[in-house]
C-alpha cells in the first residue's frame, strides 16, 4: 500500500511526469515512423515495374504447368484408339464392278477369309441398263450348306445419256461363310449395261 502511494506521488510531481510523458511519446512517435516507413517501402515496392515482373513470373509459371499437361500425340492416340468394338477390328468390305453382257443373269462373287463368317450389314449397288428397261437385284449367301436368297429392292433414278440409273442401298443382317454372291437379272440380252456392287460388315472367326 506504501509503494503503491509513493508511486502515485512521484508521478504528481510536475518535473517527473514531464519527463515521463516526453518518453511515452518519444516511444509512440518512434513506433509510429517505424510503422509507417515500413508501410511507404512496401508500397514504393509495387511500383509497375515490379507488377509486370510479377505478371511475366506468374506466366512463366503457367506456361510451365501448362506444358506438363500436354500429353505426347503418341500417347493420345494410343488412348483414343483402345479397342472398344470387336466389329471396327474385324471390318469386312468389298465392292465388284460388272459389264453386263448378253446373259439375262450376271453373277459378281465376293471372297471370305478362310475360317471366317461374314456379317453383312449394309449393301448398295448401282446398275445402268439401256433407258426403259430395269433390272433385279438378288444378294446369295450360303451358311455351310445351306443357301439363302435375298431379293433386294431396286429404284430408279433417274436416265443419263441414254442410260437407266438404278440404285439400292440396304442396312441388313446376312451372314455368308462358304459363298457371297449378287445376281443382276435382266429382261432383255442386251450388251450395254454394267453393275457395281459394294458390301459391308465385320468377320467373325470360326476357330
Amino acid at each position: 500500500m506504501n509503494r503503491a502511494i509513493h508511486h502515485v506521488r512521484i508521478l504528481n510531481h510536475p518535473s517527473i511526469s514531464l519527463q515521463l510523458f516526453s518518453a511515452v511519446g518519444a516511444v509512440i512517435d518512434r513506433a509510429y515512423s517505424e510503422r509507417r516507413g515500413w508501410h511507404n517501402t512496401a508500397v514504393r515496392a509495387y511500383t509497375p515495374a515490379s507488377k509486370s515482373m510479377a505478371k511475366k513470373t506468374v506466366g512463366s509459371k503457367r506456361k510451365s504447368v501448362s506444358s506438363s499437361k500436354k500429353v505426347s500425340p503418341s500417347l493420345a492416340a494410343a488412348a483414343a484408339l483402345a479397342p472398344c468394338d470387336c466389329r471396327a477390328r474385324n471390318a469386312f468390305h468389298q465392292f465388284r464392278v460388272k459389264s453386263l453382257l448378253s446373259n439375262l443373269s450376271v453373277a459378281l462373287s465376293f471372297a471370305i477369309p478362310a475360317n471366317t463368317r461374314v456379317v453383312i450389314e449394309t449393301i448398295t449397288a448401282r446398275i445402268t441398263v439401256p433407258a426403259g428397261e430395269m433390272a433385279r437385284l438378288r444378294l446369295v449367301t450360303v451358311l455351310g450348306n445351306t443357301a439363302s436368297n435375298l431379293d433386294l429392292t431396286v429404284m430408279p433414278q433417274g436416265v443419263v445419256g441414254g442410260k437407266q440409273i438404278l440404285v439400292a442401298t440396304h442396312p441388313i443382317r446376312a451372314y455368308a461363310d462358304s459363298l457371297l454372291e449378287c445376281v443382276v437379272t435382266r429382261d432383255t440380252q442386251s450388251n450395254i449395261g454394267d453393275a457395281t456392287v459394294c458390301i459391308s460388315g465385320y468377320l467373325e472367326p470360326l476357330v
